[in-house]
């Protein structure tokens, strides 16, 4: 018979890997074991906090076992709202209402909606503490960005225990209070975020300057609702230092990347994209032109010292409908770099005058030092449904590299593309 300690260890391997998705895998997996005899179970109860056990809970889990959670062992609840329809029976809800009941085991809330008063429901089940929450993701696939859905009484107040936060499609007033009070956050993620109600970059930086465990942060607005195109207006400022983030996904426009990166260090940097938002309208494109410069980005770039150091031998681009990235890795180096432009709409411009490619032979052209290094070169056009492809303007960002790739020394060192049209 194996001591405990040696069945812990076991037990502790049997845990799937965390995924993004987080199907019912990564919350279920123990429960086959605790049926084996009382022994495993006694094992495997006591030690709940070290297996990371967790007790999913859904609309459509058992009446019966919501019903009797008091009776389980404290093990912490996760709540998972997701695949409804457009409304709930009162089954469904009253195991919602019941699971939210027990906001002191709620470790993690997962919501993925379809509508807004889904959205809204969930909303007014978490006006309260949840002392033991560590994981929250609020998703909504209609985008309605209604500013009341998240009230200032969400989650009761400052939630210090909160370690990933991932918001799509929200936005709220009270956002700003919720990040000035999360700053244990190892993850944020702002997907789909609309310019029309946007955290300056003043007071988002003020923000993440508190995060000082922030490994991975996503910034992505919406292209259908960049109504403000502010001027671009950096000012010399302190810069606030992110002492462990890795990872840092930018989609948006140029002023605000610009304005932001302005004010951080990130030195344990490594994986970096940037996504520039070009002009929608005509109005748009002929008010706010092609961006020529980017003085903050690369500096930034310069001042994450393992892509500064990492000399990218591979380029990757790749050319979708509504997308275009080029993306520099190095497969004996830990580093990336991603840089692209995206969600561009050609509705109602002159094509003459307005093409793809606009951000990204720009930052091509000042990204001199990341390309000269650069000796494999696949393109590849993945979206076949565009007819009207800018065939000059890929032939422009070709050049780009074909020029900075050149041989520095007399040895036959050259770029080698691979082409996939």
């Amino acid at each position: 018979m194996f001591p405990s300690d040696i069945l812990l260890e076991v037990f502790d391997f049997c845990h799937p890997e965390p995924s993004e998705t987080r199907d019912e895998s990564i919350y279920n997996w123990w429960h086959g074991l605790v049926h084996v005899c009382r022994r495993w179970r006694q094992i495997i109860f006591t030690s709940s906090r070290w297996l990371n056990l967790q007790l999913l809970c859904t609309p459509k889990s058992p009446a019966g076992n919501l019903k009797d959670l008091d009776t389980w062992p404290q093990i912490p609840i996760a709540i998972k709202v997701e695949g409804l329809g457009n409304h709930l029976n009162p089954t469904q809800e009253d195991n919602l209402l019941t699971a939210f009941e027990h906001s002191d085991r709620v470790c993690s809330v997962t919501a993925n909606l379809l509508i807004q008063p889904q959205l809204e429901m969930v909303v007014k089940m978490m006006l309260k503490p949840f002392p033991a929450l560590t994981y929250l993701r609020l998703s909504i696939k209609f985008e309605t960005f209604d500013l009341r859905i998240l009230p200032s009484g969400f989650l009761g107040g400052p939630s210090p225990g909160l370690q990933e936060l991932d918001l799509s499609c929200i936005s709220s007033p009270a956002l700003p209070s919720i990040l000035s009070s999360t700053s244990n956050l190892v993850a944020l993620h702002l997907r789909n975020f609309p310019m029309t109600n946007h955290i300056s970059t003043e007071a988002m930086a003020k923000h993440l300057a508190v995060m000082t465990k922030l490994e991975s942060l996503t910034i992505e607005f919406n292209h259908y609702y960049m109504h403000h195109f502010p001027a671009l207006n950096v000012q010399v400022r302190a810069r606030a230092t992110l002492p462990t983030l890795t990872q840092f996904q930018f989609q948006g426009p140029h002023w605000y990347l610009e304005n932001l990166v302005a004010q951080l260090d990130t030195p344990r940097l490594f994986d970096l994209t940037v996504i520039i938002l070009i002009p929608q309208t005509r109005t748009q494109a002929t008010t706010h032109p092609v961006v020529q410069q980017f003085p903050q980005l690369f500096p930034f770039i310069d001042r994450a010292e393992d892509i500064k150091l990492s000399h990218f031998g591979r380029a990757c681009v790749e050319i979708h409908n509504f997308r275009s990235f080029v993306r520099f890795d190095n497969p004996q180096h830990p580093a990336y770099l991603t840089l692209g432009e995206g969600n561009y709409d050609h509705t109602g411009l002159d094509y003459d005058k307005f093409r793809p490619f606009w951000a990204m032979r720009p930052l091509l052209g000042q990204a001199s030092a990341v390309i000269s290094s650069v000796r494999h070169l696949s393109i590849t056009r993945l979206d076949r449904r565009w007819t009207g492809w800018d065939i000059a303007g890929f032939l422009r960002l070709l050049r780009s590299f074909v020029v900075m790739c050149r041989p520095v020394s007399s040895s036959l060192t050259c770029l080698r593309p691979v082409l996939v049209l």
